[in-house]
């Protein structure tokens, strides 16, 4: 009997027994203490900056507010991206940082360079407020409430009836809610995701191996003696499993034979296959994450700059009822719809709205969210002046985080100063985008903004009559905005009284021209100090890296983002850009290129540390070489499921190519090392060392694979809701392990034999 840790347990039946079942109720009350999420909770590297300054444009925000912090904030230690947003009352500057930093640390460095700069900011502009990029607090619920009458009304009985008695009762459910949400969060953030699964499998392997050299010699030593088991019907299929398995080994063992007399041949014959693949790989498609189907379809729309929100009330009902008419009842869960922006901290207007349609989940429907999403959007189109945009809300907060500012996954930017420029640029390249088969839904992100009236102030007749600018400037943000006079308190609540001068005084530039100024030579019209003037600016503008950018923005069809990304760079190539202008592909593509960089460097590590570990253990190069040579046949499977199932390339096929590495090479290893066994223990030349291993480990071989393969099959079937992200993980693999296995049982042996000395070595 063997010794060690394996000996002692062997000798030890009860003691070893009694310990596993202690284990297993300590790991089951582990497991159902365990909180569940789809994938690793991390915190997401992005701050935003949101300052508001009421009835102040877009370029005046910008210089007064966006570019003063974007310059405080650009040298704090671990900022890998800045972008802003100048909109009309508003400035929004987001700080994306490495993933992995200390996001606390990270928020105290921004509110310490807010204070050192506040001094600079306008007096009367909001204190800036600092915001993490926060998952959590993403609305996984949404609770109706209907009736008619004024909207004022159901908001207050929202607040003050429901929405307290509920907080209590709907906490604990809808945490259990949340966790069946996709919610995906990924050297950049696929180390950050996938270190818990890494660290998952690490740990069940070094279980799996204390269990293999304690646990199972116990019950072998106990359970597979020399008792005489009754014969049964089990017994029987037992036995006829075992004769048409003895078959197939004797008839691989011929197959061997006949393959190492054509050595060559077989060489030949998979290096064509390597080849061949090698063509194929073109036709498989990348993105970084795959599409699901989770039933929710968000149709936003504009109407002209300046709509009242009674208007866009209007257009939403209307939306409502056309988006009945194509969609059957029965494929509608619900449906929520508002007018008027719905983020505060985010530009928008009463100009805006938008219709949310939950679909029944997609086992009860026939038709796909696509189908259901393009015939929504042709329903809608003929509203007058309506511009909408539809696109599948998805879960996926990685996804979320990876796209542009207007939610879309396929951003070009144009970075450029001159807003005329750039708006011509961003026409053109509209038109490109929407002859580009796959993308729809394309726009402009900037809009046009309300119509401005710009007030000049002449500073020398200013001060004939005792007038500075600022004076005028309060004075007109009295008559315009309104001062807070005073605060009435009823019933808890809290309203400021504002004084100002009603819509009609102040309409129209005439009567602003009127407007009163007193001076210390008394009263005089504001046409006396200032030139008053009408314009039409933009309704927003962004920036990145400090400088400004232009986004036109798409929705993906029916086509995987890297073909849609590949025709998109060839076609602007040819576009001519301005003096002092550049045009990027950003949002998923540019996530998509950076990670993907990432892992093939991971991928290139994960060869040579398996190649390390069997150097070491066959303590010869030879060896370890040849076991490697199942890799790229692995790949070769790959690259097979992929177009079989008709599956993208994305980020977790990309993680079940880096686990097929590892995976691939076991079967190699037990067939390599038993023909070494035998060379070493009964002298037998190569040939016959590899046949007689063959045959013998034919069976652990077969085993080890259809069990991992058989493990994989749900997962790769994706029949769940939520299941198409992990499916590509499970196709790789599968793929991999089938083809590396047939390629371990046949091209191995051959270059076993083609690479085998004349005398065996070995250390001892």
């Amino acid at each position: 009997m063997s010794g060690g840790i394996t000996g002692l347990s062997v000798r030890r039946p009860i003691g070893v027994g009694v310990l596993a079942a202690a284990i297993c109720v300590l790991g089951w009350i582990a497991v159902m203490r365990l909180p569940i999420d789809l994938l690793p909770e991390v915190d997401f590297p992005r701050i935003s900056i949101v300052t508001n300054y009421e009835g102040v444009g877009p370029e005046e925000i910008e210089n007064l507010l966006t570019r003063p912090i974007e310059q405080a904030v650009s040298t704090i230690d671990g900022v890998t991206r800045l972008n802003a947003e100048s909109a009309e009352g508003l400035s929004r500057v987001e700080l994306q940082f490495d993933w992995g930093i200390d996001l606390d640390a990270a928020v105290n460095d921004v509110r310490s360079a807010l204070d050192r700069l506040r001094a600079r900011l306008p007096e009367d502009a909001e204190q800036p407020t600092v915001l993490k990029f926060d998952i959590s607090a993403t609305p996984i619920a949404t609770l109706g409430l209907s009736g008619g009458g004024d909207p004022r009304r159901l908001r207050y009985l929202a607040d003050a009836l429901l929405t307290r008695r509920l907080e209590r009762i709907v906490a604990g459910t809808l945490t259990t809610i949340a966790v069946f949400a996709p919610v995906v969060f990924l050297a950049g953030f696929a180390g950050v995701f996938f270190a818990e699964m890494a660290m998952v499998v690490v740990f069940s392997l070094l279980c799996s191996l204390v269990v293999a050299i304690t646990l199972v010699p116990t019950l072998a030593a106990r359970l597979l003696g020399h008792r005489r088991v009754p014969v049964s019907r089990l017994q029987r299929v037992s036995d006829v499993l075992e004769r048409a398995f003895k078959a197939l080994e004797q008839g691989y063992g011929r197959l061997l034979q006949v393959t190492l007399r054509n050595r060559w041949l077989a060489v030949a014959a998979s290096a064509v296959l390597l080849l061949a693949t090698y063509r194929l790989v073109s036709l498989v498609q990348v993105e970084l994450m795959p599409q699901t189907d989770e039933g929710v379809v968000d149709l936003d729309f504009e109407l002209p700059v300046g709509t009242p929100v009674e208007r866009t009330r209007e257009v939403v009902f209307e939306m409502e009822r056309r988006i009945r008419a194509v969609v059957k009842p029965e494929e509608i869960d619900n449906v929520v719809s508002s007018a008027g922006p719905d983020n505060p901290y985010r530009p928008g207007g009463g100009h805006e709205g938008e219709v949310e349609v939950t679909l029944v989940p997609v086992s009860q429907r026939e038709r796909g969210s696509a189908v259901i999403v393009e015939a929504m959007l042709q329903a809608v189109r003929g509203i007058p002046d309506v511009k909408p945009r539809i696109r599948q809300r998805t879960t996926n907060p990685l996804q979320r985080f990876m796209r542009g500012s207007q939610g879309e996954r396929l951003v070009v930017e144009v970075r450029g100063h001159e807003l005329p420029e750039a708006a011509a640029l961003g026409r053109r390249i509209e038109g490109i985008m929407k002859d580009i088969p796959g993308i729809t839904d394309v726009r402009i992100g900037r809009e046009e903004g309300l119509e401005e009236r710009t007030i000049d102030v002449d500073t020398m007749r200013a001060a004939d009559v005792g007038l500075e600018r600022a004076e005028i400037a309060r004075t007109l943000e009295t008559y315009v905005l309104g001062k807070v006079a005073t605060r009435l308190r009823e019933a808890g609540d809290e309203y400021a009284i504002r004084v100002m001068l009603r819509e009609q005084d102040r309409a129209e530039t005439a009567q602003l021209a009127a407007l009163p100024l007193l001076t210390p030579r008394g009263v005089v019209p504001l046409s006396a100090v200032a030139t008053i003037g009408v314009r039409r600016g933009p309704g927003s503008i962004e920036r990145e890296g400090q400088e400004r950018v232009l986004s036109i923005v798409g929705g993906l069809g029916d086509r995987p983002l890297g073909a849609v990304v590949a025709d998109l760079e060839a076609a602007l190539a040819d576009v001519e850009r301005p003096p002092g202008f550049s045009i990027a592909i950003a949002g998923e593509a540019r996530e998509q290129a950076s990670t993907f960089a990432g892992l093939q460097i991971g991928i290139v590590l994960a060869i040579l540390l398996v190649f390390a570990v069997m150097a070491v253990q066959f303590e010869s190069i030879r060896h370890p070489l040849i076991v490697m040579s199942a890799v790229p046949f692995g790949f070769v499977g790959v690259v097979l499921a992929l177009l079989v199932t008709s599956t993208t390339f994305s980020l977790n096929a990309f993680l079940g190519s880096i686990v097929l590495v590892g995976i691939a090479v076991n079967n190699a290893i037990v067939l390599i090392d038993a023909a070494n066994q035998l060379r070493r223990e009964q002298g037998l030349d190569a040939v016959a060392a590899i046949v007689e291993a063959g045959r013998r480990r034919l069976r652990p071989i077969l085993m080890t694979t259809m069990t991992t393969v058989l493990a994989m099959l749900p997962i790769a079937f994706a029949l769940a809701e939520g299941a198409e992200i992990q499916a590509p993980l499970a196709r790789v693999i599968v793929g991999g392990l089938l083809v590396s296995t047939v390629v371990t049982l046949v091209l191995l042996p051959v270059l076993y034999v083609l690479t085998a000395g004349r005398r065996f070595h070995s250390s001892t």
